[in-house]
């Protein structure tokens, strides 16, 4: 009796169907709920992973059969989980001063020699002498378990569900998916504020459809997009029965006004096509410059790739041409002005969103860390000690350039890991749709090249990999086009020839060769398959129970902020609780430790401050560089036993947030407690030059010590605004303190020839002039500040009033004479504008 195939068994069918479901809807879900960048989605995401993988290893055991190929992408990406497992092995510190300097410099520059006591605690441990290369191990160990869920995935799709029908079935679903995406984000988009999610979901940023980040929006629907282009180019030339007309002849007008309606038999490939120029629409509309510049120039690659003499694009290509001419069109309904908008600002030298900036201070920080990295997942623990301008003290979690963060997360190591991943993977589909061109699902494989081609060409400006849809849905994309691209089994189908209305003589064009089959890869069976299913299970229920902790510590998170908010008698106390039960759940994290010593600090008993102590030592030995941990050990330093002195925290804190003004003030604080004037002098000033919001203080502070000239040397800065609010802030009196108010007045009057980007600092030196007297320097420079903006009505209000104070009357008309036009219903002008043209009237009679 003829041996069964396992595969063929209900149970192992069953299985199958199931697991390509949930990878179905692992491919389409996650994009919907924010692209499930909160911890409790991210959890429902690893959910499904983990019933994926448990659904193949059932089916494994079933059939006794297991097979996992090594292909280049799941060497890379396995590549990257073990790179980070090596980052967290703790080395001599020796060693690690070798191939990390900067690991090593961040462990004695930012931990003491000697650890901090407490009030009753025995003698303070020393310094470690060994450590990970890794200066966030938590965040590592976080980077290392969402790739391996991504391992798996890939897995899984390449290995376990990888077919042509398969493949077919993911580019429907991915192409309804991004339809409805598009449409969602087009009809908000004109509908809705920008920063508001679902028509009634705020948040901090600009969304496009359920994405938080518009920038994002093209890195999923980049999939869909070439998906659908693949099902368009499906789209076959329909046979006529024979029908050839006679040489000379003309086709019936008939014939001619019905010919589009002969392809109404393949009305799923138009659907494609629709669906397609929808999709193009909302990438426009999303105004991600780098996104649609991703897309486009991915397209235009392709095109570009046909060679003279390539056979005819065929009826599906002119489909593509027709949603591409569809989506302009669609395009212009909606309105072209917001597209033009923001294209216009492309070549802008600096914007609010200008890359450079950040990509100056990323390769600065890579400094210490190119060899093996600072640790996956840590940039925005290192990107702030690369900074040295710029106005923000807001530190960033990504490079928004994934090259140049793999630099400084993983070294040169990750760089070639990342680089092998991208390369392999498109020359490796890329090789199979050449391979298998002509055959059924070819150019689905083309669908996926184009797909994730545009998320590594939209990486070099922007960090979209890293959300959960985009990773998963790039991973099952991977999965499926390596998966078909050495598939043997499928047909060819005949070659349909073009029949042309005046050229029935043209020769068809030739038969492709035949494709010579690759070696079959042979598959585990027995304990090996149980093994390997075994392994493959654990691994997803590993991933799913770690999503669980991030997703259980954000809601007790939710619970404390509850308490804190609420008007309970023992809302500290809940609030603690809900903290310390955070603590348990995730240990490793710097970050709870921090919340919950804030929390301790808020309730301000001794007993708090003590454990917020212990909290905060806790938190620093987790990540030394912690910004906020290390500024709150220098507020309270002197409440340890031994430690080191507060100065020592705040100049930790002020390498890690050069931008943050409060770390400054702070500093100038303690540097006036213990007698340090001059480096007292030169925080406060960094502290003004960063931000005003500690001016009356420093001015109390340091008016009481200085003179009006040294006040004006040595702590503010050479911002006229700045020194005419000191000014009226010290000696509030123009007419009897106009001796003390001189030094300050003079040093902002000299900003008058100083370039400007902004009329601010040219009204305040205008004003200064003003009062000292130099009547004409000052008409001149408010002149220069309206040029910056000429239409400003405001600024051409308050030089109007100036000019009227100074008796300059006729000047002060021409100024008038604007505003009142501008505000035609406001008698307050046409009423100051009569006065200033009667007084001018009377100054010219009497000579003046």
């Amino acid at each position: 009796m003829r041996d069964l195939d396992p595969s063929a068994a209900p149970v192992a069918r069953w299985l199958r169907r199931v697991g390509e479901a949930v990878l179905l809807l692992l491919a389409v879900a996650p994009a919907w709920p924010f692209a499930s960048v909160q911890a409790g989605w991210e959890f429902a995401v690893c959910l499904a992973v983990a019933a994926l993988l448990t659904l193949w290893a059932a089916h494994a055991v079933v059939t006794r059969q297991f097979q996992f190929r090594t292909d280049v992408v799941a060497v890379a990406v396995a590549g990257l989980v073990v790179w980070s497992v090596v980052q967290l092995v703790p080395l001599p510190l020796g060693v690690v001063r070798v191939i990390s300097p900067g690991a090593a410099a961040a462990h004695e520059t930012f931990r003491p020699a000697v650890g901090e006591t407490l009030p009753g605690e025995g003698a303070a441990a020393p310094r470690s002498g060994s450590l990970p290369l890794s200066v966030d191990p938590d965040a590592t160990r976080t980077f290392a378990v969402r790739v391996t869920a991504l391992l798996l995935v890939y897995a899984a799709a390449r290995n376990w569900l990888a077919s042509p029908a398969a493949f077919r079935r993911l580019a429907w679903a991915a192409t309804a998916n991004g339809l409805a995406l598009a449409v969602l984000a087009l009809t908000q988009f004109f509908s809705s504020p920008r920063d508001t999610a679902f028509w009634s979901i705020p948040v901090r940023g600009e969304v496009f459809g359920p994405f938080v980040n518009r920038n994002h929006f093209t890195d999923f629907i980049a999939g869909c997009l070439g998906l659908g282009v693949g099902l368009t180019l499906t789209l076959r030339t329909v046979p006529t029965g024979g029908y050839r007309p006679r040489e000379g002849d003309d086709p019936p007008l008939l014939d001619r006004l019905l010919a589009p309606f002969k392809y109404l038999d393949q009305p799923w490939p138009l659907a494609a096509a629709g669906a397609v120029a929808v999709m193009a629409a909302g990438v426009l509309f999303s105004l991600s410059r780098g996104g649609v510049l991703a897309v486009a120039g991915v397209g235009c690659a392709l095109i570009a790739r046909r060679r003279r003499g390539d056979t005819p694009a065929g009826i599906g290509g002119w489909a593509v041409a027709a949603a591409a001419v569809l989506a302009v069109g669609l395009t212009g309904w909606f309105g072209w002005e917001p597209v033009r908008a923001r294209f216009a600002t492309l070549l802008a030298a600096k914007e609010a969103d200008d890359r450079t900036g950040l990509w100056r201070d990323a390769a600065r920080a890579a400094d210490g860390f190119w060899a093996v990295g600072s640790g996956h997942g840590s940039y925005i623990r290192v990107e702030t000690l690369g900074r040295r301008d710029g106005a923000s003290n807001v530190a960033t979690d990504h490079a928004h350039n994934e090259y140049l963060e793999a630099v400084v997360e993983g070294g040169v190591v990750r760089l070639a890991l990342t680089l092998l991943l991208v390369v392999g993977v498109l020359v490796m589909v890329g090789r199979g749709f050449l391979r298998q061109r002509g055959r059924p699902g070819s150019t689905l494989r083309l669908g996926a090249w184009f797909g994730l081609a545009a998320v590594a060409a939209h990486a070099v400006t922007d960090f979209g990999i890293h959300l959960p849809a985009v990773a998963v849905f790039a991973a099952i994309l991977a999965g499926y086009a390596m998966g078909v691209s050495d598939d043997t089994e499928l047909p060819r189908v005949r070659t349909k020839v073009r029949v042309r209305v005046r050229k029935d003589t043209a020769p068809p064009p030739p038969v492709p060769a035949p494709v010579e089959a690759p070696s079959p890869v042979a598959a585990p069976r027995g304990f090996a398959a149980a093994a390997g299913a075994m392994l493959v299970a654990v691994a997803g229920v590993a991933v799913a129970a770690d999503a669980w902790t991030r997703a259980r510590s954000e809601r007790l998170l939710d619970g404390a902020e509850a308490f804190r908010l609420s008007a309970a008698d023992d809302r500290q106390v809940g609030r603690v609780a809900y903290l310390t039960a955070r603590t348990r759940v995730r240990p490793d994290d710097p970050a709870v430790w921090l919340d919950l010593a804030q929390a301790h600090i808020d309730g301000g008993s001794p007993a708090d401050i003590r454990a917020a102590l212990a909290a905060l030592r806790t938190a620093r030995d987790r990540c030394p560089l912690y910004p906020e941990v290390q500024f709150r050990l220098g507020l309270f330093a002197r409440s340890f036993e031994s430690a080191d002195p507060p100065l020592a925290y705040f100049n930790r804190t002020k390498r890690l947030l050069v931008m943050d003004a409060d770390v400054w003030y702070a500093c100038g604080l303690e540097s006036l407690r213990t007698g340090d004037e001059a480096t007292a002098w030169d925080s406060f000033r960094q502290c003004l030059v960063l931000s005003q919001r500690r001016l009356k203080p420093i001015v109390a502070e340091a008016g009481r010590r200085l003179s009006p000239d040294r006040l004006a040397a040595l702590v503010l800065p050479d911002d006229p605004a700045v020194l005419l609010m000191a000014a009226d802030q010290l000696y509030p009196d123009p007419a009897k303190q106009a001796a003390a108010r001189r030094p300050l007045l003079e040093r902002a009057a000299a900003a008058k020839d100083r370039p400007a980007r902004t009329p601010v600092p040219l009204v305040a030196a205008a004003r200064a002039l003003g009062e000292l007297g130099r009547a004409a320097e000052a008409e001149a420079t408010w002149r220069k500040a309206i040029a910056l903006v000429p239409d400003r009505f405001e600024l051409r209000d308050a030089f109007a009033r100036w000019l009227e104070d100074e008796e300059r009357y006729a000047a002060a008309a021409k100024e008038l004479e604007w505003l009142a036009e501008r505000r035609s219903g406001d008698k307050t002008y046409r009423d100051r504008l009569m006065v200033a043209r009667h007084a001018a009237g009377l100054m010219a009679e009497i000579g003046e």
